[in-house]
């Protein structure tokens, strides 16, 4: 490939060129170049989750050769400087002159633009001579570097993959593919070691949680503004900027799909043929932290033993979230958002509260004796999956409502409330949620039953000639 802007690469290369310079002076000179800090190293548990911590340096930056040495101190404001080297200064005269390199580097901010050259520059220094292995400039080997750069620089949108790990579940297959631009993702040991959470800027969360994930969900075919650096920073940095509702969809299908608990800690930012920094040898990820996962992880459960999803489970996932993206009811919409919600709460009684607000969602019809209405019809429901008694299906709901009753009521109540189910006890939360879980399977592949008149009339009154 060929640069956008021929002057633009040759100014670049000659910055490069007089950077490799001050690399091979200072060595010379056996003097000082800093290393990487808070490199990040991978391994494995036991349970199969990936542990990745890091240590306090790693390879040598060769952009530290950039700054001006601290000692002798009469070279300390000297022209030695790069700031001053006439290659430096020409390349940054030309992105202050365009317009758009100017506005995407930040001119509005003082000295920003300044420092954003400069920190490019470095990055691709360190990372050409991390990859390459050479100290003199190759321009061949150089282009394919720049030309990530040139592309944040000249380009308004740009294009990016969102990954979003897969918190304590491990899977058989390395891909299944969703649609063209949607997949459950294995991530390869150079994803793990870019995501690396930032500890020493992790508040309130057990960095550990965020790295106990072997695959990802990701999604294509997204861009992101290049309006300025500043802007950017926000808008990757925000978890409202990211498709939620999307990502939440997905995580619904999943927990359909299996009871084992998970959740998310990252929203990374894979940039799709561009690149605003480096970092040696790294994948320029950018990452942001979030907690969507239940909070008694943070209690050691990343080193438990985790379950694994067969193919067969994967493909299972797959075809709900297919039909949840085409689901346009809200009633749905609303006790999938509740399935999500029950499963990060910190205590039993909101859990309890989520999956009854789901339920009522889908089988009230707003009139009275809603207790015994949503217990018959989620019993009809169960007729088409024909794996629990009628009879036992309405003990459980009522049961259920009890519980549900005590606690919005502030009545005495134990959260931890167990039922009969045969010859064992099912906590009464947990039966909650596996009821919505069920209606949920049902009524997502049968939309018509969302007329709770029609479950009434035709599951009820035994008036079904298909099931």
């Amino acid at each position: 490939m060929e640069p956008l802007d021929g002057n633009l690469f040759t100014l670049f290369a000659a910055a490069i060129s007089t950077g490799l310079e001050h690399v091979r002076r200072r060595r010379a000179e056996h003097g000082y170049i800093g290393a990487h800090l808070d490199w990040p190293v991978l391994t494995w548990r036991d349970n199969g989750m990936p542990l990745i911590a890091e240590q306090l340096e790693g390879p040598i930056d060769y952009s530290d050769a950039l700054t001006a040495p601290i000692f002798p101190p009469e070279l300390r404001n000297s022209q030695m400087r790069f700031e001053h080297e006439a290659s430096f200064v020409s390349l940054l005269e030309y992105a202050r002159a365009h317009p758009q390199i100017s506005k995407h580097l930040g001119t509005s901010y003082p000295q920003l633009l300044e420092s954003q050259a400069r920190g490019l520059v470095g990055d691709v220094l360190d990372r050409y001579i991390h990859t390459t292995g050479l100290f003199e400039l190759n321009q061949h080997r150089l282009l394919p570097l720049y030309l990530e750069v040139e592309k944040y620089l000249l380009e308004d949108v740009l294009m990016i993959a969102i990954l979003v790990p897969i918190l304590c579940l491990r899977f058989e297959a390395e891909r299944i593919d969703i649609d063209e631009h949607t997949s459950i993702v294995k991530l390869s040991d150079k994803l793990h070691l870019a995501r690396t959470p930032n500890r020493r800027f992790q508040y309130e969360s057990d960095p550990r949680v965020q790295t106990a994930a072997t695959h990802a969900l990701a999604l294509t075919n997204y861009t992101v503004k290049n309006e300025n650096v500043v802007s950017m920073w926000h808008a990757i940095g925000n978890a409202e900027s990211y498709p939620l509702k999307l990502i939440d969809d997905f995580y619904a299908a999943l927990r359909l799909a299996t009871e084992h608990p998970t959740g998310y800690a990252q929203l990374l930012v894979l940039p799709l043929g561009w690149a605003s920094s480096y970092k040696a040898d790294l994948v320029p990820l950018q990452k942001t932290s979030v907690r969507n996962y239940p909070p008694w992880f943070e209690n050691g459960y990343w080193k438990e033993s985790v379950p694994t999803l067969t193919s067969q489970k994967m493909e299972d996932i797959a075809n709900l979230f297919r039909r949840i993206r085409k689901l346009s009811d809200k009633r749905l919409s609303v006790a999938l958002r509740r399935l999500n919600l029950s499963s990060l709460r910190t205590n039993g009684e909101d859990g309890l509260l989520d999956a009854m607000i789901g339920l009522e969602a889908l089988l009230s019809d707003g009139n009275q004796e809603m207790t015994y209405k949503i217990a018959m019809r989620m019993a009809g429901l169960y007729k088409l999956l024909g794996t629990v008694g009628s009879t036992d299906v309405v003990r459980e709901v009522k049961t259920i409502y009890g519980l549900r009753s005590k606690v919005v009521h502030g009545s005495d109540f134990d959260i931890k409330e167990t039922l009969d189910r045969g010859d064992k006890k099912i906590g009464v939360v947990d039966a909650a949620v596996e009821h919505l879980r069920a209606a949920l399977r049902v009524l997502i592949e049968r939309n018509e039953y969302l007329d709770v008149a029609k479950i009434d009339r035709e599951l009820l009154l035994g008036a079904l000639t298909r099931v």
